[in-house]
């Protein structure tokens, strides 16, 4: 993946995550997907309207995946994560969009931490984000708009 110089929100929410994860996932991250990967995923769910909280609940179910009595997964819980991220996107496109590229990929212990560390990354990401916008001058949650445009809601 070419990491470009600098982007527009739009341009970011206009990526495509099955091409921003098309050379797989790994822990750590490669660079240009740990530097854009998290950006497009938090910009694109808050753009529609997905909350945060979302992103929190594929986190809890990634680490379902994780084998109880001790190291190593669980298969029956890894066979059924595509399924059970795509149902918790629900009717959000983008999200159905990240979760139908994102279940597929997670086949073993490495690729189990690079989703995770996608993830965090993202929440962090959307985190110190809100953080900062509730931080401008005179601006309140939510002071740019819904879609960041500036424009109230």
């Amino acid at each position: 993946m070419h990491l470009p110089e600098s982007m527009s929100r739009e341009a970011v929410c206009a990526l495509k995550p099955a091409e921003l994860l098309a050379d797989g996932l790994s822990s750590p991250l490669p660079d240009a997907l740990r530097a854009l990967g998290p950006v497009a995923l938090a910009e694109q769910l808050r753009a529609e309207g997905t909350p945060r909280e979302a992103l929190e609940l594929w986190i809890a179910t990634l680490a379902a995946v994780e084998a109880p009595a001790g190291p190593g997964l669980d298969a029956a819980a890894l066979a059924r994560l595509p399924e059970g991220l795509e149902m918790q996107a629900a009717d959000a496109p983008a999200a159905l969009a990240w979760a139908r590229a994102l279940g597929p990929l997670v086949r073993d212990a490495d690729t189990l931490r690079g989703a995770l560390e996608l993830l965090l990354l993202a929440v962090q990401f959307w985190v110190l984000t809100d953080a900062l916008r509730q931080r401008r001058p005179g601006g309140a949650a939510g002071a740019d708009g819904p879609d960041g445009s500036g424009e109230p809601p």
